[in-house]
């Protein structure tokens, strides 16, 4: 049977001698990815850095972008765009329920 479940371990706690840069990343990811022989299962973010290592060492359209930090970013977008309906739906909420009327029912309901 497969199993799914997301696993996340350190793998390596290298530090890098000099600039992290792209090259330098994708070297020291490069060793990690050989050591442990997963080359084919690589996620990250879409840092610059990130894609600067990946395309270094080969892997740039060979990699998941990780789903949780873009729907993170689509999310702080959409509320810097739309500050002004959020704040005033949150200004909502709080009124219904800190109101007392509303505070005696949620009381009484649970």
């Amino acid at each position: 049977m497969l199993d799914y479940k997301l696993h996340s371990k350190v793998l390596s706690n290298n530090d890098l001698i000099d600039y992290p840069s792209g090259e330098n990343i994708g070297n020291a990811l490069l060793a990690v990815l050989t050591e442990w022989e997963i080359m084919d299962k690589i996620n990250a973010d879409g840092a610059a850095v990130n894609d600067a290592a990946l395309r270094h060492i080969g892997l740039k359209d060979k990699h998941a972008y990780c789903v949780g930090h873009k729907l993170n970013l689509v999310v702080k977008d959409f509320i810097v765009h739309y500050e002004p309906v959020v704040s005033k739906v949150r200004q909502i909420a709080n009124c219904s329920t800190t109101a007392p009327s509303r505070q005696a029912n949620y009381m009484h309901s649970s």
